[in-house]
C-alpha cells in the first residue's frame, strides 16, 4: 500500500513475458478459485496472450487451459473450497521445473453456503488455511503464491443475491483470519482488495450524490494491473511503478557522498564558529582603544604606524567559500534523494490532463508579463532574451511532464520545438563567439563541459542513474562538442578586421563548415549501421547506451534535433552578414529596419512563419510522421519568433526578469525536475 502502480500496456507485457521465459525454460501460471478468479483469468489471457476464452462453452468445473508457442502455460482450476483439488495442483506446481505464479482465490462459498454464525464453519476455514500454508512449504523460490482476499459486495444487487444481511462483515472476519494464519508463510496476501472495493464504492456514492457519473475503471481491470505490477515490476522496473519492487541497495558511492557531506557540514560549522570568534575579538572596545593608543604613540615618535590588515582574500577565506559551495551541492543532492528515493513526501502517478497543461502555461505567461524589465542590451537575441527563452522552456517542459500531456500530439510537438530551440541557441551562441574572433581554447571547452555536466554527473553518482538518464544534458554536451570541433578544425575562422567587419573568405569558411557538418550528419542518419558503429565504440559507448545496452533511444533523440545547431549557426552567419551590410541596425534601441514598410513586412513574415509550422503539422496524424517532418520544419516558427521578438526596439530591449532568472539555471532545473517534481 502507498506505492505507485504502473499501467501496463501490451507492449510492456510482451517484454515482461519474454524476460520471464529467459529466466526459465518453463513458465506456468495457475488461477485457482471461484468465479471471481475465473473472470481474472479470462482477462489475463486476453491481455497477455491476445486470446478470448470467454467464447468457449465450458462450465467452470471443467477448468481451462491455454498454451502459447513460447512455452507459457496458463490454467484455471475450479476450486471454491480449500480442498484436495487445490492441494493437488499446488503439489504439481511445486514439483514442476521453471517458475510459476499461483493465484488462489476461494472463500466466498464458505460464507454463502454455510451457517457462518457457527464456530464450526469458521474453524473449518481456519484448519483449511493451515493445511494450505503447510502444503506450499518446500516450493522452489521461483514459484510465487498469491492469496486473493475475498472482495466485499459493493452493490445492493449482489447482497440481495446472496440473501445475507451482514455478508460484508462476515467477509471482513474471514479476510482477517486469512491474514492471521498466512502471515509469515510462503503465500503472499493480496489484502488491499478489500480496501480497494470500499474506496471505489465510496467514490461511486459520492458521484451519485453529486448528480454526476462515475468514470472509474472496471474493478477486474484494476486488479489485473495490480497483478501485472506484482509480476513484472521486478523485471522491467518502470519509472512510475514502485509496487512489489525491492528498494535499491545503497552503493558505495552514495555512502561516500553522504560521509563527505557530513564532513563538509562539520567543517563549515567549525569555520563559521571561528569567524564569529574573530569578529568578536576585532570588535572588542578594549582592543580598539589599545590599537588607537599604539597608533598615537607611534605618530608622536615619528615612527610609521603599524599597517592595517590587507583586505585581499586569504587562503582561509577561499577555503571557506569552497567548503560552503560543496556543502550547498551536498544539500541539493540530499534533497533530491529525499524527494525521489525516500518516503518523506507523498507521490502519485501522473494523469493526462491537457487542460492543466494549458492552465499552468497561462500562469507562467502571466508571471512573465508581470516581471518585465528594461534591458541594457540591444543586439539581436542578446543574453537577456536567450535567458528569458530558456527559462520559459524549462517551466513549460516541467508542466508538460507533470501533466502527462505527451499523448496530445500538438502539445508534444510544441515541446519538441522548445528542445530544438534550445539547441538552436547553442549553435547560434557558439558560432557568434568564434565569429567575433575569440579563441577556441581547450580550457574554454573544459570549462563549458564542466558547467554542463557537473550536476548531472553528481546526480548519477548520488542517485545511481546512468548518464543517458539525463538525456538533455547528453544532447547539449554532444552538440556543443560537435560545434566546437567544427569551428576549431581548419579552415579556421579569421578574426574581424577594421573593428567588426569580415572578409568574404571568412564567410566562405563559415559556409564550408556548416555544409560539411550537414553532410556528415545526413550520412550518419541515412546509414544506421555506421551510426551504431560510431556510438557503440567501447571508449564512449556507456555514455550513449540505454538500459537495453543499445543506442536506439539515443538515435531517436539525436535524429530529432540533428539539424538544430546547424540552423543556429546558419542564422548567426546570415545575421552578422546583414549587420555588416547595414541592412539591419541593432546597436540602438530602435527598430532593426529604419523604413516602416520594411518593419511591417518583417512583422508580417514573422506572423506567417509561426502558424505555418502548425498548419503543416495538421497533415501528420501520428508522432512518427510528425517526428520525421520536424527536423525540416522546425526552423520556420523559430525564425518567426526571432523576427517578432527582435524587430521592434521596445520589444527587443525589454525582457521578463522572472523567466531570465530561471533561464540562468535552466539546465539545473531540467535535470533536477526528474528527482524533485517527477520523483520515481
Amino acid at each position: 500500500q502507498g506505492c505507485l502502480m504502473h499501467n501496463y500496456t501490451k507492449q510492456d507485457l510482451v517484454r515482461c513475458m519474454s524476460l520471464e521465459l529467459e529466466d526459465s525454460s518453463k513458465n506456468h501460471v495457475y488461477f485457482i478459485g471461484e468465479h471471481k478468479v475465473r473472470s481474472l483469468y479470462f482477462k489475463w489471457i486476453r491481455e497477455v496472450l491476445g486470446k478470448d476464452q470467454t467464447k468457449q462453452d465450458t462450465r467452470p468445473e471443467e477448468g481451462n487451459h491455454v498454451e502459447d508457442d513460447r512455452g507459457l502455460q496458463v490454467d484455471f482450476i475450479w476450486s471454491p473450497y480449500i480442498g484436495d483439488a487445490m492441494v493437488k495442483t499446488l503439489d504439481v506446481a511445486k514439483k514442476s521445473g521453471g517458475s510459476a505464479l499461483v493465484v488462489l482465490g476461494p472463500g466466498l462459498h464458505y460464507i454463502t453456503e454455510s451457517n457462518t454464525t457457527t464456530s464450526e464453519a469458521f474453524q473449518t476455514y481456519s484448519d483449511h488455511l493451515v493445511q494450505l500454508a503447510l502444503s506450499v512449504d518446500g516450493a522452489p523460490d521461483s514459484t510465487t503464491f498469491i492469496w486473493k482476499s475475498i472482495e466485499p459486495l459493493t452493490s445492493a444487487k449482489e447482497k440481495q443475491a446472496f440473501r445475507l444481511e451482514s455478508v460484508n462483515a462476515d467477509i471482513a472476519k474471514y479476510n482477517d483470519l486469512a491474514k492471521e494464519v498466512l502471515n509469515g508463510s510462503r503465500i503472499t496476501l493480496w489484502s488491499n482488495i478489500q480496501q480497494l472495493a470500499e474506496s471505489r464504492a465510496q467514490l461511486v456514492r459520492n458521484a451519485q450524490i453529486g448528480g454526476g457519473n462515475s468514470t472509474l475503471r472496471n474493478s477486474d481491470d484494476v486488479l489485473l494491473q495490480m497483478l501485472f505490477n506484482h509480476q513484472c515490476n521486478r523485471l522491467l522496473r518502470p519509472n512510475d511503478g514502485s509496487c512489489c519492487v525491492d528498494e535499491e541497495a545503497t552503493t558505495w558511492t552514495q555512502a561516500a557522498l553522504l560521509v563527505i557531506c557530513g564532513v563538509l557540514g562539520v567543517w563549515s560549522l567549525k569555520i563559521c564558529c571561528f569567524q564569529r570568534a574573530d569578529t568578536r575579538k576585532k570588535s572588542d572596545p578594549v582592543l580598539e582603544d589599545f590599537s588607537v593608543m599604539i597608533v598615537t604613540a607611534a605618530e608622536k615618535k615619528g615612527v610609521a604606524a603599524p599597517s592595517t590588515p590587507s583586505t585581499a582574500p586569504t587562503s582561509s577565506s577561499v577555503t571557506h567559500t569552497l567548503v560552503q559551495a560543496l556543502l550547498k551541492m551536498g544539500l541539493i543532492l540530499l534533497y533530491c534523494y529525499m524527494c525521489d528515493r525516500a518516503n518523506v513526501f507523498l507521490k502519485e502517478n501522473k494523469y493526462v490532463s491537457v487542460f492543466n497543461f494549458y492552465l499552468a502555461t497561462a500562469c507562467i505567461a502571466i508571471a512573465a508579463l508581470f516581471s518585465l524589465r528594461p534591458s541594457t542590451q540591444s543586439a539581436v537575441m542578446h543574453r537577456d532574451i536567450t535567458d528569458e527563452l530558456k527559462g520559459w522552456m524549462q517551466l513549460v517542459i516541467l508542466s508538460y511532464h507533470m501533466t502527462g500531456s505527451s499523448f496530445y500530439l500538438p502539445v508534444y510537438m510544441h515541446i519538441r520545438l522548445l528542445v530544438s530551440f534550445y539547441l538552436f541557441l547553442t549553435g547560434f551562441g557558439h558560432f557568434i563567439y568564434a565569429w567575433n574572433g575569440k579563441k577556441l581554447t581547450f580550457v574554454r571547452y573544459c570549462q563549458v563541459m564542466f558547467r554542463l555536466n557537473f550536476l548531472a554527473v553528481m546526480l548519477c553518482l548520488s542517485m545511481n542513474r546512468a548518464y543517458q538518464f539525463y538525456y538533455f544534458v547528453v544532447l547539449v554536451s554532444f552538440w556543443f562538442t560537435v560545434m566546437y570541433a567544427t569551428l576549431a578544425l581548419p579552415p579556421l575562422l579569421l578574426p574581424p578586421i577594421y573593428g567588426s567587419r569580415h572578409t568574404s573568405t571568412n564567410y566562405a569558411y563559415g559556409i564550408v563548415k556548416i555544409v560539411g557538418l550537414a553532410v556528415v550528419i545526413t550520412l550518419l542518419f541515412k546509414h544506421k549501421s555506421v551510426f551504431d558503429l560510431v556510438f557503440q565504440c567501447p571508449l564512449w559507448a556507456s555514455l550513449f547506451q540505454g538500459p537495453d545496452q543499445t543506442v536506439d533511444e539515443w538515435f531517436f533523440r539525436w535524429s530529432l534535433d540533428r539539424y538544430s545547431v546547424l540552423y543556429g549557426a546558419a542564422f548567426a552567419l546570415v545575421y552578422r552578414w546583414m549587420v555588416e551590410k547595414g541592412w539591419i541596425d541593432d546597436g540602438t534601441s530602435s527598430s532593426l529596419h529604419r523604413s516602416r514598410i520594411r518593419v511591417l513586412l518583417m512583422l508580417l513574415l514573422g506572423v506567417i512563419l509561426v502558424p505555418a509550422y502548425l498548419l503543416l503539422l495538421q497533415h501528420c496524424d501520428t508522432k512518427k510522421t510528425c517526428n520525421a517532418w520536424h527536423p525540416f520544419l522546425m526552423w520556420l516558427p523559430i525564425l518567426g519568433y526571432i523576427i517578432l521578438r527582435n524587430e521592434i526596439g521596445y520589444i527587443r530591449t525589454n525582457f521578463s526578469n522572472a523567466m531570465a532568472w530561471c533561464g540562468k539555471i535552466s539546465l539545473e532545473l531540467f535535470v533536477c525536475q526528474y528527482h524533485i517534481w517527477l520523483a520515481q
